[in-house]
């Protein structure tokens, strides 16, 4: 998995050398940028950084169906995890071709027996919550038609950090790489959509149960992970508000332990509402809220039950324009 991420790593240094070839002719195209706390719509143009901070929170219930000499029964429990993210985008071509992203993950998670247990506990000092960095991420973005510019592809890695028991408790196990494509739209000023399909794949690993019995393992296979996103995004009060519905598919499938199917998967239809505020075209804070319409776990015996699940998120991005004096060095001229 080393391999994949260093390849990407190598990618991500020939676009930069060929957008920065390319910026030597390129002209100063104005291109209309949406941007979104939920993910940039366009790519950004050179000298400009994007950071983008958000936090998120996802809690569901478990019911267990197990059988035994009693005659079998079903447990409960509640699982919660929230995950804080840092990210910076870096523009570095003036025809917005390519641009370049780096961050980290850093997660929280919370196993309860008690069902009826408030998610935000998981916030608390317990002894019950795994929290540690997750994740360190690197994204490059491309603009593959210049007569196009919102149709953005984008490759993403992701390297996990923690190891062993920890790594499992907090879902972050396995490296990742990923392809995307996305699509931002106007039907007019007030009326936008923005559309958005991922691809990622996971390599086997070896889950260690027990770090003082290093006997005590299994193999964990590959996982290939999908998601497409629908946006409706309605400008309320002149650029200043948006309120914007949408609703998410994400998919999980992974080589089957049973000899009866190949793949097993994992679903979730959610239904989404952001609600943002843009102070101004460079800094923006949102709200979101989302409604899992259907959980499906791969687990033959685990049922998830949405109706006592929570997702939301709140997302700060600030855009920076390193291109523009400061009013300190106009006032020195």
């Amino acid at each position: 998995m080393r391999t994949y991420l260093t390849l990407l790593l190598v990618l991500l240094s020939v676009l930069a050398v060929y957008s920065q070839t390319d910026d030597d002719q390129a002209d100063d195209i104005k291109k209309i940028n949406f941007p979104s706390s939920f993910g940039s719509s366009l790519i950004l143009k050179s000298k400009t950084v994007e950071i983008l901070a958000s936090s998120s929170l996802f809690s569901t219930v478990q019911y267990y169906k197990y059988t035994g000499l009693a005659g079998g029964g079903v447990l409960s429990n509640r699982i919660t995890s929230s995950t804080s993210s840092f990210f910076m985008n870096f523009g570095i071509s003036a025809r917005s071709i390519v641009d370049l992203g780096l961050g980290f993950d850093y997660g929280i998670a919370r196993n309860d027996a008690d069902a009826t247990v408030s998610p935000f506990k998981v916030y608390s000092s317990d002894r019950l919550n795994t929290r540690g960095v997750t994740y360190v991420r690197a994204r490059a973005r491309i603009s593959p038609f210049s007569a196009a510019p919102e149709l953005v592809l984008s490759l993403n890695g992701g390297l996990a950090i923690p190891k062993d028991t920890i790594a499992q408790k907090l879902g972050a196990e396995k490296d990742i790489v990923g392809l995307g494509l996305s699509y931002f739209g106007r039907f007019n000023s007030n009326h936008s959509y923005f559309l958005q399909g991922k691809l990622g794949y996971s390599p086997a690993h070896t889950r260690i149960f027990d770090t003082s019995n290093p006997e005590l393992k299994t193999e964990i296979p590959f996982q290939n992970t999908v998601s497409a996103s629908a946006f409706y995004i309605y400008n309320i009060t002149r650029g200043a508000f948006y309120a914007i519905p949408g609703i998410s598919y994400q998919g999980l499938f992974q080589k089957s332990v049973h000899s009866s199917r190949i793949y097993s998967r994992s679903t979730a239809l959610l239904a989404i509402l952001v609600l943002q505020f843009q102070f101004s075209r460079n800094f923006a804070i949102s709200a979101q809220y989302a409604y899992p319409i259907l959980l499906d776990s791969h687990y033959p015996q685990v049922e998830l039950d949405s109706r006592s699940s929570y997702s939301g998120a709140i997302s700060i991005l600030y855009r920076i324009d390193t291109s523009k004096k400061l009013i300190i060095d106009q006032i020195r001229q």
